[in-house]
């Protein structure tokens, strides 16, 4: 079974100094849970950019509709998040923001 990708945390200092003493069942179970912390992270910080998307389309007076909500809220990536938001925030509909090639 190969580690998982960590980008914040790495092997050596999840388990300490001497990873030895802890048996191959043990880490396994300590990578799952730093990856699913990390994941859960992710997650947390993608619905921060949404929440951050729908806000600026409320104070300016923007409607939201059903649709463009779903779609804001299904999407996850931070980066596509951040262009939205910025074009949010001087964008003159909903479309104009997120409809733009990617």
């Amino acid at each position: 079974m190969s580690s998982p990708s960590l980008p914040l945390l790495s092997f050596q200092p999840a388990l300490g100094p001497d990873s030895s003493k802890f048996s191959k069942d043990e880490k396994d179970f300590i990578m799952a849970m730093i990856k699913s912390w990390e994941e859960g992270r992710a997650e947390a910080r993608a619905e921060t950019w949404v929440d951050a998307v729908l806000t600026v389309f409320h104070a300016r007076g923007i409607a939201v509709s059903e649709a463009d909500q779903q779609r804001i809220l299904a999407q996850k990536d931070p980066a596509q998040l951040n262009r939205w938001l910025k074009k949010a925030a001087i964008a003159s509909s909903v479309a104009e923001a997120i409809d733009e090639p990617s």
